[in-house]
């Protein structure tokens, strides 16, 4: 095998974990997605920036995703907690709220949860507000 061939390999190779899903995070943009009528936006060279900064070592986080939706088809009687419950559903078990806020009047909650089961920490922020969402997984 030629030495470009094994460079593209060992680039592929060092690529793949950036690229591997989290079944928590992908399960809750399939839920806002189904329950909105919405898919989120795709962001362009996102995907390049995190394994730029995974490839680093850059200190505090090892990895970060990201899903932002626009045009929600959003109820206007929708609870904090109706939202809640089908969250919690598609994250699981592991994870653990740590804040919840609802913005009076204004439509807008916004949740973050902590999974500390594995051996690195995860934290979920997902903010709702009247006609747009957005969802942050940090790995910290």
């Amino acid at each position: 095998m030629s030495r470009r061939g094994i460079e593209i390999l060992l680039v592929i190779a060092l690529a793949l974990p950036c690229f591997a899903g989290d079944r928590e995070f992908k399960s809750v943009v399939s839920a806002i997605e189904t329950e909105y009528n919405t898919k989120h936006m795709r962001i362009p060279m996102l995907k390049l920036a995190t394994f730029c900064l995974h490839a680093a070592g850059t200190p505090g986080t090892s990895g970060m995703k990201l899903a932002v939706f626009d045009h929600l088809d959003r109820r206007p009687d929708e609870s904090m907690e109706e939202f809640e419950q089908k969250v919690t559903t598609a994250m699981g078990g592991n994870w653990r709220p740590l804040v919840r806020v609802k913005e009076r009047g204004q439509g807008q909650f916004t949740m973050i949860y902590a999974n500390t089961d594995e051996n690195k920490m995860k934290m979920m922020v997902i903010a709702l507000q009247p006609d747009n969402a957005t969802v942050v997984q940090v790995t910290l």
